[in-house]
């Protein structure tokens, strides 16, 4: 056997040592449904402790492997709602395409509105009885002795 002075060398030659210890946690691998969640999370406005516990991750390694998605969460989940409301919007979709055009006023972009002509106020059936009685008297004998 080897004297305590001399190390003991592996097969390579190298000194050896003891094997790691296999136990502990194992790293963290990034996942796109995770990232879509913390975007999400992050574009509702939670806060980075609270996107953490939701997803079941520490604050730094939400924030190793997540960062990008804390800080462009929120323009991610717009663009993607904007893509979707422009898709209704094109489909026929009304409130979509309202939706649609005041982020287009919000961004500078403003497509022109065809310009309506009026149509004259239609008066509804009480209202046009009422007309006929403030006039009734007009081009007959009676009208001039009411005139004045």
């Amino acid at each position: 056997m080897a004297e305590d002075s001399e190390p003991i060398l592996d097969l390579l030659g190298d000194p050896w040592r003891e094997p790691r210890d296999p136990r502990g946690r194992k790293a963290h691998k990034r996942s796109s449904q995770t990232a879509e969640n913390v975007a999400v999370l992050s574009a509702t406005g939670l806060t980075v402790p609270d996107i953490a516990a939701q997803v079941g991750l520490s604050e730094p390694t939400l924030r190793k492997y997540y960062l990008p998605e804390l800080q462009e969460g929120p323009r991610q989940a717009q663009a993607v709602l904007d893509q979707v409301m422009w898709a209704k919007a094109r489909a026929g979709n009304v409130p979509a395409a309202k939706y649609i055009e005041k982020r287009f006023e919000k961004g500078g972009a403003k497509a022109p509105v065809p310009k309506r002509e009026a149509k004259p106020a239609q008066l509804g059936k009480k209202d046009t009885q009422q007309l006929e009685a403030l006039t009734a008297h007009e081009d007959t004998e009676w009208g001039d002795l009411l005139k004045h």
